[in-house]
């Protein structure tokens, strides 16, 4: 056992309860810059891979003067309306559990998830079941005049935001690799457009797609166009596949 002088008592004190201040100023995000009677965690948004479990948990804040009096009894998970109560079970005097065996994707792209405190919301998530990035297909490019290049691709629709990066090397000789992002203000984004000075149709551009979302990560190499292969008329388009430009007439 510890033999603490009343100085070094008070400083631990002070220590512990700076800890469970940040702690609760960490875990309440449910009403920022302002005390909650309960929190949700995981915290923000949650992504989950669907045929995967939802687990999320709601606790219970004693202290707050909305939570004077109340337990766990009182706390239960609504989804997307008032009559959609999810099964819960109680963890302890404060808290409950929320567990979804095999997650489905929402009809509405997402679901709404609310802890409630008798009839009072307290915090809400929003829940995506989607994917886990795939590669996309039918990809390939477009010159106009030799002054853009428009490259589009299909991809597979997810609930999850999706962020599509493809880069390419401008320079085989030089392998110098200049990164686009194609778009950066949307997900599950299908075009890229390069213009000059960024694109130059003497150029040989050796293509790679990244395709990344909240659950994973992967690159796929989508092949070689090359200007010097084909003829200069006003339009061409090419076709990336094997990593060889064919062009179409």
């Amino acid at each position: 056992m510890l033999n603490l002088t009343v100085r070094e008592t008070f400083l631990l004190s002070v220590i512990i309860l700076f800890c469970a201040f940040c702690c609760r100023v960490a875990t309440d995000d449910c009403n920022p810059g302002q005390s909650s009677p309960g929190w949700i965690y995981p915290r923000g948004d949650v992504h989950v891979l669907m045929g995967n479990p939802i687990e999320m948990y709601c606790t219970l804040n004693q202290s707050h003067p909305l939570g004077v009096g109340y337990t766990s009894q009182n706390l239960s998970f609504v989804v997307d309306s008032n009559e959609n109560y999810w099964p819960v079970e109680r963890i302890n005097n404060t808290a409950i559990r929320l567990y979804v065996e095999e997650a489905t994707v929402s009809p509405d792209n997402h679901y709404v998830v609310t802890c409630r405190l008798g009839e009072k919301g307290i915090c809400t998530r929003h829940v995506y079941v989607g994917y886990k990035p795939a590669e996309v297909t039918d990809f390939q490019c477009i010159s106009y005049n030799w002054e853009r290049l428009e490259c589009t691709w299909n991809a597979q629709p997810n609930p999850i935001q999706t962020i599509y990066t493809l880069s390419y090397a401008s320079s085989i000789m030089s392998r110098r690799t200049v990164r686009h992002t194609c778009p950066t203000s949307s997900s599950n984004a299908t075009t890229c457009i390069l213009k000059q000075p960024t694109y130059k149709p003497t150029h040989t551009f050796n293509f790679t797609m990244t395709v990344s979302n909240a659950l994973a990560k992967l690159t796929q190499p989508l092949g070689v166009l090359d200007h010097y292969a084909v003829g200069k008329t006003s339009h061409h388009r090419f076709i990336l596949k094997n990593a060889n430009a064919k062009e179409i007439t």
